[in-house]
């Protein structure tokens, strides 16, 4: 694999699944024990089951993400701290992905800043759950 790949077309497809994902979450009705998109719940975590106590890295991600974007952020830092990077990050790459669609290409620093901003999040996850 080239490390430093070659400007190649963007496609509209990341924008979009960014801009429905951020959009789900500033329209989802979001608590510390639940999130509801139009009254209807998401699925229950299964590692709720195996881990009872602890959950997986991920587990309160998608609520606090959605209460961060309600401006609900102590409550957002209290189920997990890492939706804060979520929705920094979502911004960010949103931001990046359209950049790239009105220049007509994706330059080595679009992948660079893509690919660091992907690690920041696994280590903000990872941290926020070894921090709980």
């Amino acid at each position: 694999m080239d490390p430093d790949p070659k400007p190649q077309r963007p496609s509209a497809l990341p924008l979009a699944l960014l801009v429905g994902a951020l959009t789900a979450l500033a329209l989802a009705d979001a608590s510390p024990e639940q999130a509801t998109l139009f009254g209807v719940e998401g699925p229950r975590c299964p590692s709720r089951w195996v881990f009872p106590h602890h959950g997986c890295p991920g587990c309160g991600l998608t609520r606090a993400s959605a209460l961060v974007l309600d401006g609900e952020w102590r409550t957002a830092w209290g189920v997990h701290p890492a939706g804060f990077a979520l929705v920094g990050l979502g911004l960010g790459a949103f931001v990046l992905h359209l950049g790239a669609l009105v220049r007509g290409e994706k330059t080595e620093w679009t992948f660079r800043l893509l690919r660091g901003g992907r690690v920041l999040f696994l280590v903000a996850v990872v941290a926020a759950w070894l921090a709980r």
